[in-house]
């Protein structure tokens, strides 16, 4: 498989208290006690063993970055709302996909073609060549035209340009064990979603560690693939081996637990929001596709 994650459960350190930075308080948070499945699809006509990770399009359609488990290839998929594929972007070499309100980006597992750029339409921009990073793993952006890369080389996150191509900054080494996704916060801070390091770390353009959440009991993270937030800062993680998907406050306390096995949901491993505000999960052996509706 393309994700690689822990065989087994492991002590993990406590929680620490807070993300460090929240939202206004001024805006309305109204979590349903009872989540609503709104969509449950199999996709494996497309992707029979994984979906790495999904961007969602300000006309409701998706972009995905899948396995095929026949061709053993990892692809970009531009799918319709309703999981139709329409075009494939890249045919192989895909590492993960992002996306603004007018680009989509399309990463490379070792650097084959740097980023690929596309409009929301599929068509093809133009190819960032990346010098620096030698593995991009993950990829977010942080400004309609700035991107930042996870190397999962040298466990760094680099800030680039998108128009000239260049590196803004680049963050200390080690930021992570091994992180198949990163998102940005309102504040302009970094998520890191480390599926070996157990936990959610929290810094800022700069590599400084703000807090790291880890879960306690029953919540403690095992293996979390994927992070996003939401329009009022709350965070959601998709751990693979705790089969759920965890809500957190802006101020990073857990939540509650949005969907769960008890609900059959099995290693999840991609979420992000749609232009509805609807929580998009992607789940892996078999690929499946979960829309949720979290909000009031």
């Amino acid at each position: 498989d393309s994700v690689a994650v822990p065989e087994e459960e492991s002590d993990s350190p406590p929680l620490l208290v807070g993300l460090g930075r929240h939202r206004p308080t001024s805006l309305k948070i109204n979590v349903l006690d009872d989540p609503k499945i709104i969509q449950n699809k199999p996709i494996a006509g497309y992707a029979a063993g994984s979906i790495n990770s999904i961007a969602g399009l300000p006309n409701g359609h998706y972009v995905m970055n899948v396995k095929d488990e026949i061709e053993k290839i990892e692809k970009a998929l531009l799918f319709d709302n309703q999981w139709n594929m329409k075009k494939t972007l890249v045919p192989e070499n895909v590492s993960c996909v992002a996306s603004t309100k007018d680009t989509i980006a399309v990463s490379s597992t070792a650097n084959e073609f740097g980023v690929r750029l596309f409009d929301t339409r599929g068509s093809k921009i133009r190819d960032i060549k990346l010098f620096t990073i030698k593995k991009p793993i993950a990829i977010a952006f942080n400004k309609p035209q700035e991107l930042l890369i996870a190397d999962d080389e040298k466990k760094f996150i680099s800030r680039i340009n998108i128009t000239s191509g260049k590196v803004i900054d680049t963050t200390p080494t080690d930021m992570f064990k091994s992180s198949y996704s990163i998102t940005v916060t309102s504040e302009n801070n970094i998520l890191i979603a480390d599926c070996v390091g157990e936990s959610v770390k929290f810094i800022n353009t700069k590599g400084d560690l703000l807090s790291t959440y880890t879960g306690k009991g029953d919540h403690t993270l095992l293996c979390p693939l994927s992070i996003c937030v939401d329009s009022v800062g709350q965070v959601i993680i998709a751990d693979y081996w705790k089969h759920n998907i965890q809500l957190l406050s802006p101020q990073g306390e857990y939540k509650k637990t949005l969907l769960s096995g008890k609900d059959g949901l099995r290693n999840p491993t991609a979420v992000v929001l749609n232009n509805k505000g609807e929580l998009v999960i992607g789940c892996s052996k078999p690929a499946q596709m979960y829309v949720l509706k979290y909000m009031a």
